[in-house]
């Protein structure tokens, strides 16, 4: 009787078949898991760059919400009280809203926080007015009239601001319509006090002057000048000398009228001056006086003009 041979596996053989099956279980589970893991990597790195993608978008409706605040702004300053002149806008996909805090100092700030997809992005700008910086004011230019040394009246002046004298004053008609004070060396309310007068050659006068050139707004005469008749006075008006007006005639000084001596003027003429009248040496109004309204020379824009201070994120 013929033994059959058996066809399986046995010993050796078969430990090295389940060795390499277990082996191939191991490689496809490490597979799996490397494709899984970089899947999820895929995935997370997709999200992250649509999250970018819509950070960046945000960021930029936010300043296009910043730059339309500025422009409302700039055309009227006033806006900055009325937060119904920013309201929640929609932009390019996403939205932007604004929030204004007026006067932080002189400063008003614009917060604009915009928004696109699930993402978020604030920026701010600071704004002012340069208009509402005041001009630094010397004080020799903070009065109607100025003379270095006396002050003569025969008229009835009307002065629409103070008087300030390092010498003696002498009103010989009426100080009802005097609306300022008058400070001068015979005045008895002890707080006088001389003033320093502005020379020529002084630095920070040079540079009132250089800009008033620049601007085309001085006039200068050198030596003594004599005024016969109307005249007008616009600007800055330098006589380096002594300055007569003689006879009748009406004289408007709308500006500075600046003289290194005296300041005479004879006869019925009148001046009208809306500025302020300087005199290195004595003025006299032998004949009428007439109407000196102080007024700065310092030129100063009442419109506001709104300018970028910074930008904040």
């Amino acid at each position: 009787m013929k033994r059959i041979k058996n066809s399986w596996n046995t010993g050796p053989e078969l430990a090295r078949s389940g060795s390499a099956l277990i082996t191939v279980m191991i490689v496809a589970t490490i597979t799996f898991m490397a494709v899984g893991s970089l899947y999820a990597l895929s995935a997370s790195m997709a999200h992250q760059v649509r999250f970018n993608m819509d950070t960046i978008r945000a960021r930029a409706i936010a300043e296009a919400g910043a730059n339309k605040a500025y422009s409302i702004l700039r055309d009227d300053y006033s806006k900055r009280n009325d937060p119904e002149a920013f309201p929640t806008t929609s932009f390019a996909g996403g939205e932007y809203r604004i929030t204004v805090n007026p006067d932080l100092n002189g400063i008003t700030r614009i917060t604009s926080t915009g928004e696109f997809g699930r993402s978020e992005a604030t920026l701010g700008v600071d704004v002012r007015d340069a208009n509402e910086d005041e001009p630094d004011i010397p004080e020799y230019l903070e009065h109607a009239i100025f003379s270095n040394a006396d002050l003569l009246f025969n008229g009835d002046p009307t002065v629409n601001g103070s008087i300030h004298l390092n010498g003696f004053w002498t009103l010989n008609g009426s100080g009802d319509n005097i609306n300022g004070t008058v400070t001068a060396r015979n005045e008895n309310s002890g707080e006088w006090s001389p003033l320093p007068f502005p020379k020529l050659s002084d630095p920070d006068f040079q540079e009132l002057l250089a800009e008033a050139e620049e601007q085309g707004r001085l006039t200068r005469y050198d030596g003594n000048e004599t005024i016969r008749g109307d005249r007008t006075f616009n600007g800055i008006v330098v006589v380096d000398g002594n300055l007569t007006f003689q006879g009748s005639g009406t004289r408007d000084v709308n500006g500075l009228l600046y003289v290194t001596g005296d300041i005479t003027s004879n006869g019925s003429g009148t001046m009208n001056l809306s500025g302020a009248l300087l005199a290195g040496g004595d003025i006299r109004f032998n004949g009428s006086a007439g109407i000196f309204t102080h007024e700065s020379v310092i030129p100063h824009d009442d419109e506001s003009r709104v300018v970028v201070s910074g930008w904040w994120n």
